[in-house]
C-alpha cells in the first residue's frame, strides 16, 4: 500500500503489521485492521439476507456503486451473481484490496476472486459504460442510525468517506434517467431521505431497509 495516500487524510495513520495494514483514527485513538474473513457468517447465511428476496432472477449482472468495505458486494456475489464494485475513495479501495490479498478462508476467497473492483466515480462509470446491468446498488451511509451503535467498520467509513445527501439524491436522479435497470437504495430504517422517489417496494430489516426503483431509460 502506498503510504502517500495518507497525505489526503490528516487524521489517519497506517501501521504495517503481520496481519495486514492497521488504520488508526488519531483523533479518537481507534484502530482497525480490515479482515474479509470476518464476513464468513453472513456469507454462509446469504440465502436468508433480504437481498436474496430483492434480486429476482439468476446469474444477474449487478453494479455495486458504493463499495465501502465490500460486505454487500460479497453477499450479492455469494448469491450467484456477477458483481462490479466501484469505490471512489482511494484509501478505502486500498484497504479492501490489501484485505483481499490476505483472505484465508477458501470459500470467501472464491467469492472475492469473482468480484471486479474499480476505483472511480460511480456516476462517471454509469455515464460512460456500454455494459448492461440488471441491478444497480447504492448504500450511501448518509443517515445515522440512532437506535444502535454503528460497527467499527461503519465508524471508519463515515470518517474517511465524504458524503452529501443532495449529491447522493442527484446521483440517483441521473441514474434513473440513464439506465433501464432496477435500482436498489439501502438506508437506515428510520431515515426517509429517498422517499422523494417513485419506490416500487421497500424491504425492511430491524435496522436497515432497501428501496427498489425502476430506471426510466428507453433504448
Amino acid at each position: 500500500m502506498d503510504f502517500e495516500l495518507l497525505s489526503n487524510y490528516p487524521n489517519f495513520s497506517l501501521n504495517k503489521r503481520e496481519i495486514g495494514y492497521e488504520i488508526i483514527d488519531n483523533e479518537n485513538n481507534m484502530k482497525l485492521t480490515l479482515s474479509l474473513d470476518d464476513y464468513n457468517n453472513v456469507l454462509a447465511e446469504c440465502k436468508k439476507h433480504p437481498l436474496n428476496k430483492i434480486l429476482k432472477g439468476t446469474n444477474l449482472n449487478v453494479l455495486d456503486c458504493t463499495c465501502g468495505f465490500s460486505r454487500d458486494a460479497a453477499i450479492i456475489q455469494a448469491l450467484g451473481n456477477t458483481v462490479t464494485s466501484i469505490e471512489e475513495d482511494p484509501l478505502v479501495m486500498a484497504l479492501v484490496r490489501d484485505a483481499k490479498n490476505r483472505i484465508k478462508n477458501n470459500y470467501i476467497k472464491s467469492i472475492y476472486d469473482k468480484i471486479t473492483f474499480r476505483l472511480g466515480n460511480s456516476i462517471d462509470f454509469i455515464r460512460n459504460t456500454n455494459e448492461r446491468f440488471d441491478y444497480l446498488y447504492f448504500d450511501f451511509m448518509f443517515s445515522v442510525n440512532k437506535s444502535s451503535l454503528p460497527s467499527k467498520k461503519e465508524q471508519f467509513l463515515k470518517k474517511i468517506v465524504s458524503n452529501n445527501l443532495i449529491k447522493n439524491i442527484n446521483i440517483i436522479k441521473e441514474t434513473i434517467q440513464r439506465v433501464s435497470s432496477k435500482i436498489i437504495i439501502k438506508e437506515y430504517i428510520h431515515s426517509s431521505d429517498y422517499n422523494y422517489f417513485d419506490i416500487i417496494n421497500t424491504y425492511k430489516e430491524k435496522t436497515v431497509k432497501y428501496h427498489l426503483l425502476q430506471g426510466n431509460y428507453e433504448h
